[in-house]
């Protein structure tokens, strides 16, 4: 799992270059994070002015996800 957790989630060859940015799971912490804040913004669970233990919280769960979804690509 290790090659596909640093995949390239928007690879970009140049002149023969490649340039690879963000890792697709980062791209899936990032969708998944999303989904988290929005649910919890819409439940009365986050602010937008909360502490920095939820946030660390929040971006732990994303990455579990994340991984999750990554694991899932491999079946």
């Amino acid at each position: 799992m290790n090659e596909t957790k640093n995949e390239p989630a928007f690879p970009v060859v140049a002149n023969n270059w490649h340039t690879l940015g963000m890792t697709l799971r980062d791209y899936f912490a990032a969708k998944a994070m999303q989904a988290i804040l929005k649910d919890q913004y819409e439940n009365g669970i986050y602010s937008g002015m909360s502490s920095a233990r939820h946030e660390d919280d929040c971006a732990k769960a994303a990455y579990v996800v994340a991984d999750a979804m990554l694991e899932a690509r491999e079946k």
